[in-house]
């Protein structure tokens, strides 16, 4: 996934997608699986993430606004200091 913007994000998404769209590692991506913060699909051996799930997550985080430039903070701060 080479934009890192949420509105144009497929519905479901690979972990390597979701690394992308939130600029983290691995490693992060799939913390935040294993422990249920972001929810998945699993499809045999893949484990796919729905766009959904990652709204749901961000909010979590308090991004409650997604803007078709990207994501925006309604609570200050940036993205950096939920990672």
């Amino acid at each position: 996934m080479k934009d890192k913007n949420i509105e144009s994000a497929p519905d479901l998404m690979s972990v390597r997608d979701i690394m992308s769209l939130l600029g983290i590692g691995r490693t992060k991506a799939y913390s935040l699986t294993r422990s249920g913060d972001v929810q998945t699909i699993r499809i045999g051996r893949s484990v796919k993430i729905p766009k959904a799930a990652i709204l749901a997550f961000l909010e979590n985080c308090g991004y409650n606004s997604v803007q078709a430039d990207g994501l925006r903070n309604t609570e200050g701060g940036d993205y950096e200091s939920y990672r």
